[in-house]
């Protein structure tokens, strides 16, 4: 049994990747059935929150009765413990619990708003509904005194009928998301489409990329991931990647340090526009007082620093103040990251005086990581809120080590989005040369450090270190 199914089996959430899985995977089998017009996913995993306790699935078709008999005949399913004509629960063999609901296409924008959720936002919706003379319901906006249906086609009609800007999914928990549309000040959230490049991918050393432990010149031949990898990135459109090393001052022989004797590697030819410029970045400590424990020769080979707290996490919110505005003050510092502990693990969310380390991250240009993959989320989303108004930047990252990882961007995109964060406040949306720039905190853009020995793998253009 796996960690997410051990976690379904005792009632508690489970990670949305884990549950995104299981609802596309069903999306898919009816979005293929002809009685269907179209499904998606619902409820708390459309509005992408850290962790699911089911899966909520909407469909519409005019002949709902095959539709709930394919779903409950899914292999996905595992046992159904209630059915009728338009609906089905049950849970997959994960032991997640899945639901289905069927309405009319006609009706689709009212289902789809409803189960999408949650309640408050919901609630504050109807509450709006009724000041205008209608009546807010799953099957759609209805006049209050006729009980004709207005409209329930799309999302956008609804809001729009009750004199608000479209409210995306992941805004929605009823926390001033509503004042603002009823403002047109709904913000321009970042987008997928918005994303350049990662900034945190951790190279495997079967990827051939990082020192292995038997030393610099013996790194494992991966052409194929390294292919895989690129392919990947090239598939979003990214523009670059940073290739991390960890440096682990307490095992220096690990085959992730990144030794302070490390070689420099050659500068890379001219490049042209169709090149994925490739960063060469470090992963480091941050030591309880704030200062890196790594040499700062290594730090200068470096294009990337990322500050990591993975230690004395017990530490009081005064002193876990000071380290981290220790990080921020330090200039070859870029990046922190696990700034509050990990979701659903045993490591502690930490504490420390936020507005003094947003004023810090914002004055001295030291972004705040927002990981994708997994369970390692950060920071909560009503940090990042705060962070994003003290005019804190932040990088969206994966922290991959390979292509099915690198694919992950969209969940660090939705906490970004959660926490009400635009396109410009993400230093990976920036061209290379802007973000060269800003990763130098104010010294020369040094020349590019890293060339991979088969950049030429990719296929359809070399792939390069550093920028033009």
């Amino acid at each position: 049994m796996t960690r997410a199914q051990r976690t379904v089996a005792t009632g508690r959430t489970v990670p949305t990747g884990h549950a995104m899985a299981a609802a596309e995977q069903a999306v898919a089998v009816l979005e293929r059935l002809p009685e269907v017009e179209r499904a998606t996913y619902a409820g708390a995993l459309r509005r992408m929150c850290d962790a699911v306790d089911r899966v909520e699935i909407v469909a519409a078709s005019t002949d709902p009765g095959p539709v709930v008999s394919a779903f409950c005949a899914m292999g996905l399913i595992a046992r159904i413990d209630r059915r009728d004509e338009s609906s089905a629960t049950g849970s997959t063999r994960g032991g997640l619990p899945i639901h289905l609901h069927v309405c009319r296409p006609r009706r689709w924008g009212a289902a789809l708003l409803h189960h999408t959720g949650p309640p408050e936002h919901h609630l504050e919706l109807q509450q709006i509904a009724r000041h205008l003379g209608y009546r807010l319901a799953e099957d759609g906006l209805f006049d209050a005194e006729t009980t004709n249906m207005v409209d329930a086609r799309t999302e956008e009609h609804i809001y729009r009928r009750l004199g608000l800007a479209y409210i995306p999914p992941t805004l929605r928990s009823g926390a001033g998301e509503i004042d603002a549309a009823l403002h047109d000040s709904v913000p321009t959230l970042v987008d997928c489409s918005n994303i350049r490049g990662d900034l945190h991918l951790h190279p495997d050393p079967a990827l051939g990329l990082a020192p292995s432990a038997r030393g610099h010149d013996q790194a494992i031949d991966g052409s194929d991931l390294w292919r895989g990898l690129v392919e990947t990135a090239r598939a979003s459109q990214y523009r670059y990647l940073a290739l991390v090393d960890r440096y682990v001052a307490r095992s220096p022989t690990a085959w992730m340090t990144m030794p302070p004797d490390a070689p420099a590697r050659p500068r890379p030819p001219p490049v042209d526009d169709s090149t994925i410029f490739v960063l060469r970045g470090l992963e480091v400590e941050l030591g309880p007082d704030g200062s890196l424990e790594c040499p700062s020769g290594t730090l200068d080979e470096c294009d990337v620093v990322i500050a990591s707290i993975r230690s004395h996490l017990d530490q009081s919110p005064a002193a876990m103040t000071s380290r981290l505005v220790r990080a921020c003050q330090n200039p070859r510092v870029n990046i922190i990251n696990h700034r509050t502990g990990c979701l659903g693990s045993a490591r502690p969310h930490l504490g420390f005086d936020r507005e003094v380390v947003c004023e810090a991250a914002a004055s001295t240009g030291t972004a705040l990581e927002i990981t994708a993959l997994g369970d390692r989320f950060g920071p909560s989303v009503e940090f990042g809120q705060h962070a994003r108004g003290a005019g804190v930047l932040f990088s969206i990252t994966t922290d991959a080590s390979s292509a099915v990882e690198l694919s992950a961007m969209r969940f660090g995109v939705a906490r970004a989005q959660r926490s009400w964060v635009g396109p410009k406040q993400v230093i990976n949306t920036w061209p290379i040369a802007k973000l060269r720039r800003f990763l130098a905190k104010g010294r020369p853009v040094p020349d590019a450090r890293y060339e991979h020995p088969r950049a030429d793998l990719s296929g359809g253009g070399e792939v390069h270190a550093g920028a033009p």
